[in-house]
């Protein structure tokens, strides 16, 4: 009897508690795995970054988006990106079929408009992309994985280059967030992981009026999700059609190498400051 009651008072009234429990276990274990991770090394690999953004497809995008009277007034790079992410962000996510099949702006809004119920972190990434690129800011589509290669679960966002402050930050279109330190400083994906092999805290931001996850959730889900970096080499507008593109992988060591690697296509560095450093513009 006291065993049935047990039961109950878990599944019924303390299952909240329990939930939470769990849940600060396994982000306990996410964490633990960053911490122990190789720390980065230099090395002379071989790609070249590039992103390209020609002018008659960005203003095909710009003039589609009407993104000109949308940034009007906007007074830096990041107003401008916030204001930008608020239209990839009205978009809701969701992982289920059908999903898009041709990965551009125009295309992707236009399939929006057609399930109303929304589509994944990566298409919203790409969305984002091809609208900062068309109002000339420099951004990278950028995919988030984890250590378990059994987990399918990776998140992709944008990196938008601050000049001022001549680093790459994080701007979350899918789940409408971006990341700061307790002053308010915007923080990069490389920043968000050095503060939780650091045990720092980090806030996370909504841009819109929605509410985002709990901090909490957020930070275990980013601990989980920040042993592996990928880029595509060559970034430009429609880069994910044809299936071909070579990408970047920025790992801790070179053992139990990410799922989506391939060898005769991508590329895998050590080098963190390599990766991270920014782009040649193409012509």
């Amino acid at each position: 009897m006291l065993i049935i009651v047990a039961v109950v008072l878990i599944r019924y009234v303390f299952r909240d508690e329990v939930a939470n429990f769990a849940n600060k276990l396994q982000g306990d274990v996410y964490v633990e795995t960053l911490q122990s991770a190789n720390p980065y090394q230099a090395d002379t690999v071989s790609y070249a970054l590039e992103l390209s953004a020609p002018l008659e497809k960005s203003m095909e995008i710009r003039n589609y988006f009407r993104l000109d009277s949308l940034i009007q007034g906007c007074s830096s790079v990041w107003e401008k990106a916030i204001s930008v992410a608020q239209v990839a962000a009205t978009i809701k996510h969701n992982n289920s079929d059908p999903l898009p099949t041709k990965y551009n702006a125009i295309d992707l809004w236009e399939w929006a408009k057609e399930h109303p119920d929304g589509f994944n972190c990566r298409h919203h990434s790409i969305l984002l992309h091809e609208l900062l690129l068309a109002v000339g800011i420099e951004n990278r589509v950028i995919t988030c994985s984890p250590k378990d290669t059994a987990d399918t679960d990776c998140h992709v966002v944008n990196a938008v280059w601050l000049a001022d402050k001549e680093k790459w930050v994080m701007i979350d279109s899918d789940k409408h967030a971006y990341a700061s330190d307790e002053n308010g400083e915007i923080l990069s994906l490389q920043e968000m992981r050095n503060k939780i092999i650091n045990g720092e805290s980090i806030i996370f931001n909504s841009f819109t009026k929605d509410p985002i996850p709990s901090q909490t959730r957020l930070y275990f889900y980013w601990a989980k999700n920040l042993y592996y970096l990928d880029a595509v080499e060559k970034q430009t507008y429609a880069v994910e059609n044809s299936g071909t593109f070579g990408k970047i992988y920025l790992v801790p060591d070179y053992n139990n190498l990410p799922k989506c690697f391939i060898p005769e296509r991508d590329v895998l560095t050590t080098d963190v400051e390599r990766f991270w450093e920014k782009p040649a513009i193409a012509e």
